[in-house]
């Protein structure tokens, strides 16, 4: 299981070709975001139109759908973060060793669509998949 604690792991941005779905469950419906940034502990994504009632410390119920070639859905609890105006970062809580290692192949698929190239100082990324 993961608790809480500082970010650890690499963070990627899902292919808006194939995004990863994030779905916020609540007592009053449900409503569907894509994620913007994905890791093993958590996710983030853009609230773009007030819904939900979303607060820093909330719990939430989550279901996550991964793309391909993952391909795979799984509920599990979340606790806000971080709302930042649209942005909106979820710590992902009390996940099974399975539901990690989806995460973790998830995110070591979308690192491996990368090349690194040195461009000036910085290191930019280029998304080759």
């Amino acid at each position: 299981m993961l608790t809480r604690g500082p970010r650890t792991g690499f963070r990627v941005r899902p292919n808006p070709s194939r995004p990863v779905v994030v779905r916020v469950d609540d007592p009053d419906g449900a409503e569907l975001f894509y994620a913007t940034d994905v890791s093993e502990s958590g996710v983030g994504f853009l609230v773009l139109s007030p819904g939900l009632p979303l607060a820093v410390g909330a719990t939430v119920q989550l279901t996550l759908t991964l793309p391909s070639p993952v391909a795979s859905v799984f509920r599990c609890r979340g606790e806000v973060r971080r709302l930042d105006g649209a942005r909106c970062g979820i710590a992902l809580v009390d996940l099974r060793d399975s539901q990690i290692g989806l995460l973790r192949n998830y995110v070591a698929t979308r690192l491996a669509c990368h090349d690194f190239k040195e461009r000036t100082a910085e290191r930019v990324a280029v998304v080759t998949c």
